[in-house]
């Protein structure tokens, strides 16, 4: 395997495909406050070019569905670039790549939630515990939201092992959300990395019906992938050298908008 280039050198990649244009040049600040800003993204973009030099190797399928089986499981790891690179050097199996995520996603949250429902204390707890993440999964008694209850609500909150889930925890939000509407919170969550994996472990936990979680991940995690795959395949001659050219930009906007959707979703459940 070469060594990845370095963020200059990234807008040299050759060309492997005969439909792929080489990586253009990024149109961004390079020095100053915004450059500084943009910097971890060039540095994505390293990576970037890299991905799209695996599309005409017989690794590029089988390292997307390994990525997105780790990013819906365990490791927080956006398969979303590599995808897109896959479609740029493949426009014709856009829709394979994208739903090939789409069912690693649907597998991998199945497994999460048979371990929240049959290993929550012994996995899920524990890593919990490790990592001293009981006041963001149980909350706290002290808590604003536990203090306006009565001696009867706080008797019957939900709980999980020997701890209590209190209102301002996540398990106790992710519950509430799903009792209300399971299938809109799964396809909700499906849409950013985080709050996916804790919808899955809480609906094993609290045996919420399994093809809820399968139909909430299919439009979810459809809607994620397959509209920038769709982008790919229809337009990826016109957006191809857009993105290679303003990478940073986009990048910064895709994460912003992540962190804005899961503030609107924890909102929503609080709600």
């Amino acid at each position: 395997m070469a060594d990845a280039p370095s963020p200059d050198a990234a807008t040299a990649s050759p060309q492997t495909g005969a439909d792929r244009p080489r990586i253009e040049a990024s149109r961004t600040p390079r020095g100053g406050l915004i450059g500084a800003i943009l910097y971890p993204f060039r540095l994505l973009k390293v990576v970037y070019a890299w991905l799209l030099s695996l599309a005409d190797t017989k690794w590029g399928p089988a390292a997307l569905i390994g990525v997105g089986l780790l990013d819906t499981s365990i490791v927080p790891l956006p398969p979303d670039p590599l995808m897109l690179a896959l479609c740029f050097g493949k426009r014709r199996y856009s829709f394979v790549f994208s739903n090939m995520l789409v069912a690693t996603s649907i597998a991998g949250g199945c497994v999460l939630w048979l371990v929240g429902h049959h290993y929550f204390d012994s996995v899920v707890g524990w890593v919990i515990n490790t990592l001293h993440w009981q006041g963001a999964w149980y909350g706290a008694l002290a808590s604003p939201e536990t203090q306006k209850l009565t001696a009867e609500q706080i008797a019957s909150l939900p709980r999980v092992g020997g701890e209590i889930a209190y209102p301002d925890g996540l398990l106790f939000q992710c519950k509430t959300a799903l009792d209300d509407n399971a299938f809109l919170f799964y396809a909700g969550s499906a849409l950013a990395p985080g709050p996916f994996r804790v919808a899955c472990v809480t609906g094993g936990l609290f045996s919420v019906n399994l093809v809820q979680l399968v139909l909430g991940t299919l439009v979810g995690r459809g809607i994620r992938f397959n509209v920038p795959a769709a982008l790919a395949f229809f337009f990826g001659p016109k957006i191809k050298p857009l993105l290679d050219r303003y990478f940073e930009w986009i990048a910064l906007g895709a994460v912003a908008l992540v962190v804005a959707a899961v503030m609107v979703l924890r909102y929503a459940v609080k709600a």
